[in-house]
């Protein structure tokens, strides 16, 4: 296998990795190549569609037409398709190609986005009045509502420092690690920072996050290399030459 052979398997794989994590898709490398010479073995035709399906959320083939041409796909040819049985591989690598292009880095963010939640944190244990209004009259009614009147001003004061103290800490922070995320660090971050278990435990679940950035940012360094494979071979219409211009 030629040094090139390799390095395009090698991006196309990193292309599988994400794609995979991002959709739970089952694609390999020896897919694309299959599909790029619209071959039917290895299950190559339904194992794109199920891809393409999971990607943009939709149960059926009519309504994967349905969507792609919302998402101003404009290839004829896939509308003309049987997707029901489809065996023309090549129609849905082209169309897995263009969702790639306008969809993959938006869903890859949501989906690192929602990895690393913050953990549960003790909530305060609110006091529960000991009398009831409905037992009081005349002035204790009265000197009961001016109470709760003044517990409501106490627990808005008391949020107010919280809110203070928080800021103090997340600015304490930026300066000490020079960390500028959004100006400010997340509540999950605070604590990890400060509590040596949830430390661990933020540790583990951005290892995650790490790792599939790191996927993301040798694909986005060699994604060229895999727009060159696909217009590597006579596909013909400006539509097409379009779709994979990258």
């Amino acid at each position: 296998m030629s040094n090139a052979s390799v390095e395009i398997k090698n991006t196309i794989g990193l292309l599988c990795k994400i794609l995979n994590v991002v959709y739970s898709s089952n694609l390999k490398p020896e897919h694309f190549r299959l599909a790029k010479f619209n071959k039917t073995e290895d299950n190559v035709a339904s194992t794109f569609m199920t891809a393409l399906t999971k990607i943009v959320n939709k149960q059926t083939p009519k309504e994967l037409q349905e969507h792609m041409h919302t998402l101003n796909y404009k290839r004829k040819q896939f509308y003309n398709v049987n997707l029901e049985n489809c065996t023309e591989s090549r129609e849905l690598l082209l169309a897995l190609a263009y969702l790639v292009l306008t969809m993959l880095q938006a869903d890859l963010l949501q989906k690192l986005d929602s990895v690393a939640e913050c953990p549960n944190v003790s909530q305060p244990v609110l006091e529960e009045p000991e009398l009831s209004m409905s037992n009081l009259k005349g002035q204790d009614l009265k000197n009961y509502k001016l109470w709760l009147s003044g517990k409501i001003i106490s627990n808005k004061n008391m949020k107010s420092e919280y809110d203070e103290i928080i800021k103090k800490l997340q600015n304490k922070f930026n300066k000490l690690l020079n960390i500028k995320a959004h100006s400010s660090l997340t509540l999950y971050e605070i604590l990890a920072l400060k509590n040596a278990e949830i430390k661990d435990q933020y540790i583990q679940d951005t290892e995650y996050i790490v790792s599939i950035m790191h996927v993301y940012t040798e694909w986005a360094k060699k994604e060229k290399i895999f727009w060159k494979w696909m217009v590597g071979y006579s596909i013909g219409g400006s539509e097409e030459k379009l779709l994979v211009n990258k």
